[in-house]
């Protein structure tokens, strides 16, 4: 083989071939190459080593071997070497052994062998030194935590290492989970620095995912709404499933039963899945196909059943279960999510990131159980990140949802109680009832109004001027009404039917009435002033009405308040003869020619200071009644409020029913 040259050409022998090609290989191979004893070396440097580069494996399938036969000088071949930063083989049943060859140039003696993943089911670790194998100690999530060699929730075993010595590490490992092994070896010094720093990130990890399940619990007592007892549920799954995937679950719960540990943990995973489906209709189903909604309802009901399952089957094929429902899960929410999102749909917006989040962490899973990823902290607490990440996004889009109900209630609520009395609309949102057909005996004040020469008014004017008249004259007079804790029931062309006492109650209702009456007569007289500034009253003035007046009728005593009409449509309301008294007393003024006129049963409930400005118009029988009844009036010139001011209608007030033009 010849190349040209300036000089001419350059010709390689057979041996220049053969180095060449050894240069390659030796740089492709890298370190392993480099280092034929892959031995780690234990310097004074570096106080926490990698040992996954050194890890030579051996796989027995059927679990048969002892430490004496992988230990055995004849055996050593047969190791093969990983070249790799970390050890790992999936998800496997079978046993693998490890082999670490060290030499110890730290001049200290305490070292300690860490597996930084605690849901392995048996390690046992050995060490060899000059030809003599001694066992370290047995751990595991399959063993009684009082048998570990250190009681911490991840694998560590202390090692004593000569100063300037070489020995050999062994280790065996066999679990029905995923096989990942980040072994390193760390002084006694730095052990300890590292032990410190994990408890602060899992206290303050846990804390912050505790206080979410808390929030749950109080914002569903808070709303009574399912949203937050299922995302309750699903962080309380969640933190199960992270304290077993941390190892404190089995440290702290079930040292003495690793069995009910492992249920648990599997429970505690199918059962995200569901309760996430739950979550997933919760969040998603207005915005959802019919087809869609198909494949969640199935779902949901597949998953339950394979929590159901999760309990009776073998360990190893429960988890296998589990993780592929989770994956399952996390493809169809992020679907789901997705779609619901493009089609505009508003509460998808921080649940799609929720979702993110959670796949996030099943990838991290999934990626670095077949090696696709590196052992390092990202990949080992990437999951926890993922998950806590979820937890927040999910309760952030619940409280999203919550407000957007609450807008959606709130302008429900207003646009009803245009037509329902707001304190009966108040109720019925307060006790999460329904409307329905019937009624009470209550003991009420009733209030009926009705405008001094109404019938001219309608025929002098336009009926666009009749429109906004009566507008402002509803609103002021309903602000005094309700003011004094009375309900309007009806507006009838000129009149007002009003309550006091009813839906709610109202110990001193006769007083409020009262009260309640004169501050209509005062408010109206402010009304009268502002009236006077408009082209209708240049109108109506030349049919001899100058100014408004209003009669009111008071009675008091039992009637049936409730909802009347029929099955599919109804409002609120109050019968009685009661109601019909006020209704005549409210005409007898036109009699007396009086203004306002109260029952001898409203009169006799009054405060000792009313009583004495009212005046008795004697005893009238009523239209329609065969008793007579004593009825009473009052001065207009009486201070009506019951701490010496008047609310009513407020000068300044606008009349948003009248233009410029108006006036």
């Amino acid at each position: 083989m010849t190349h040209a040259t300036k000089n001419g050409p350059l010709r390689l022998s057979g041996s220049g071939l053969h180095a060449w090609a050894a240069l390659l290989v030796l740089l492709i191979a890298g370190p392993a190459l480099a280092d034929p004893q892959r031995t780690l070396r234990v310097t004074a440097a570096e106080e926490d080593l990698n040992c996954g580069f050194y890890i030579d494996s051996y796989e027995d399938p059927d679990g048969r071997l002892t430490i004496d036969d992988v230990s055995h000088p004849d055996f050593s071949d047969r190791f093969e070497s990983g070249g790799q930063d970390d050890f790992r083989r999936g998800l496997s049943s079978s046993r693998f052994w490890g082999r670490i060859k060290l030499k110890n140039e730290s001049g200290k003696n305490d070292w300690f062998f860490l597996i930084d993943y605690p849901l392995l089911d048996d390690v046992q670790v050995f060490l060899k030194i000059d030809g003599k194998v001694t066992r370290v100690g047995q751990s595991g999530d399959q063993h009684l935590f009082s048998t570990r060699p250190i009681g911490v929730s991840h694998l560590l075993f202390p090692l004593r290492l000569q100063a300037s010595s070489e020995a050999t590490l062994f280790f065996s490992i066999q679990t029905e989970g995923a096989m990942l092994v980040p072994a390193r070896l760390i002084s006694s010094t730095k052990v300890l620095t590292w032990l410190s720093h994990r408890q602060t990130f899992l206290g303050l990890y846990f804390g912050l995912v505790g206080l979410l399940v808390l929030y749950g619990f109080v914002f569903f007592f808070y709303f009574r709404r399912g949203h937050y007892l299922v995302f309750t549920g699903l962080c309380g799954a969640q933190l199960l499933w992270l304290l077993g995937e941390s190892g404190l679950l089995y440290q702290y719960l079930f040292p003495h039963s690793p069995e009910a540990m492992n249920i648990v943990m599997v429970i505690a995973l199918t059962c995200i899945a569901y309760l996430g489906f739950l979550l997933d209709e919760i969040f998603l189903r207005r915005a959802l196909t019919k087809g869609e909604k198909k494949i969640l309802l199935y779902s949901k009901n597949a998953t339950l059943l394979c929590v159901l399952a999760g309990a009776f089957l073998p360990y190893g094929s429960a988890v296998r279960m589990a993780i592929g429902l989770q994956m399952y899960y996390m493809l169809v929410s992020f679907w789901l999510a997705l779609f619901a999102l493009i089609r505009g749909y508003r509460p998808a917006r921080i649940f799609f990131l929720a979702i993110c989040c959670a796949v996030f962490a099943g990838l991290i899973i999934l990626l670095r159980s077949i090696g696709v990823i590196p052992l390092n902290g990202l990949s080992l607490h990437g999951p926890m990140i993922g998950v806590g990440a979820f937890t927040l996004m999910m309760s952030l889009a619940l409280t999203d949802k919550i407000n957007l109900i609450l807008r959606e209630r709130q302008t429900l609520s207003e646009s009803f109680e245009k037509f329902v009395p707001k304190t009966l609309v108040k109720e019925l949102i307060k006790n999460g009832q329904v409307a329905r057909l019937g009624g009470e005996k209550r003991t009420v004040t009733i209030l009926f109004s009705d405008i001094r020469g109404y019938s001219t008014i309608i025929e002098t004017l336009d009926p666009a001027d009749v429109v906004k008249l009566m507008t402002s004259y509803f609103d002021a007079m309903q602000n005094v009404i309700e003011s004094y804790g009375g309900v309007v029931l009806e507006f009838t062309g000129d009149g007002i039917l009003a309550v006091f006492g009813a839906p709610t109650d109202l110990p001193n209702h006769p007083e409020c009435g009262l009260r309640c009456a004169m501050a209509m007569r005062q408010s109206i007289d402010r009304l009268n002033q502002y009236w006077r500034q408009t082209q209708i009253f240049q109108v109506s003035k030349q049919f001899g009405i100058d100014r408004l007046f209003n009669r009111i009728g008071l009675h008091s005593g039992v009637v049936i308040a409730g909802n009347l009409g029929s099955r599919e449509t109804m409002k609120y309301g109050v019968v009685g003869d009661t109601v019909n008294v006020a209704a005549r007393l409210e005409a007898l003024n036109k009699d007396l020619k009086t203004d306002i006129l109260l029952s001898q049963d409203t009169w006799a409930e009054l405060p000792t200071d009313l009583k004495e400005v009212t005046a008795t118009e004697g005893l009238h029988i009523l239209k329609g009644r065969k008793d007579q009844i004593e009825v009473y009036s009052i001065d207009d010139d009486i201070d009506v409020s019951m701490d010496g001011s008047v609310i009513a209608f407020a000068p300044n007030q606008e009349f948003e029913w009248w233009n410029e033009d108006d006036i």
